[in-house]
């Protein structure tokens, strides 16, 4: 089933005349349009986007099945307008994108807003097969990268140095740029949750933590990895033997069907039962 009959079948259920998408990612995932400006409205029998003149040459090839809409005045202004000339009555609005101040002036068009918030993105949940081909290639990225990274990393550079050859990595692989602020943190430092790159010298037998991913074609990974400068601190090694057979356990018997928490619950035992049911505290 097409993303847009998927659309259809949430109006036909909420009883909706069309629906605002204002999200950047659910609009890029009904459209295809990458641009940073832009909303869409979809009804039964057609499909508007609507954006600003920098975009319009864009939207026509990325966007072929819809209608472009070069505003004129403020995209909220130019939805107003189109709901007006279209006569919708009931209209449905991502609840959870939408600001407050968003939804004041929508709400001016005397317009029905109904919320549905979730539905498109629920639509997303379940990847299709070029979705998980991203996802695998984003992935791909990030693990070729660490098997770099293994070989570069050394005593003497700053955790910004290796930040800056990691992510220059990723986009020689062919990354659109990382997916979120790569974390960098080694020695003590790698006990903050979000350790942001400092200039903290690396030094040897320092454990460095690495938190990072790809943005790849509008998809992410995250991977966060452990290794040691030279020979680390025997209980640091032993904890980290424990915590990685854990993490191998868990993968072995994770089975389709299984909730979060009986999957977590499979390495969360097996980390107890080595003594470490204290230093369990992670986000």
């Amino acid at each position: 089933m097409s993303r847009i009959t998927q659309v259809h079948r949430i109006l036909e259920q909420k009883h909706l005349d069309a629906i605002i998408i204002l999200s950047d990612y659910n609009r890029r995932y009904l459209s295809g349009f990458t641009g940073t400006s832009g909303a869409l409205i979809i009804s039964k029998d057609k499909q508007y986007l609507i954006t600003d003149f920098r975009y319009i040459d864009q939207a026509t090839k990325q966007a072929p099945n819809y209608e472009i809409i070069n505003r004129k005045s403020t995209i909220i202004g130019e939805i107003k307008e189109l709901l007006h000339q279209e006569n919708f009555e009931n209209v449905g609005f991502e609840g959870h994108h939408v600001s407050y101040d968003t939804y004041l002036e929508l709400n001016k068009s005397r317009i029905s807003l109904i919320s549905i918030s979730n539905t498109v993105d629920k639509i997303r949940d379940v990847k299709d097969a070029d979705e998980i081909a991203l996802i695998q290639k984003a992935a791909d990225i990030v693990d070729e990268t660490y098997e770099y990274i293994l070989t570069v990393a050394k005593a003497g550079m700053t955790e910004k140095e290796l930040k800056a050859i990691l992510e220059s990595k990723m986009l020689e692989l062919g990354a659109d740029g990382p997916s979120f602020d790569t974390i960098v943190a080694s020695g003590h430092r790698g006990a903050l949750p979000h350790g942001v790159a400092s200039d903290k010298i690396i030094e040897k037998g320092d454990m460095i933590t690495l938190d990072f991913g790809a943005y790849f074609n509008g998809y992410c990974s995250d991977i966060t990895r452990t290794f040691a400068i030279g020979e680390p601190d025997p209980k640091l090694k032993e904890i980290y033997q424990i915590v990685l057979e854990s993490q191998m356990k868990a993968i072995n018997e994770i089975r389709p069907g299984m909730t979060g928490a009986e999957a977590d619950a499979i390495s969360r035992n097996y980390l107890e039962s080595k003594g470490m049911e204290k230093n369990l505290d992670i986000h």
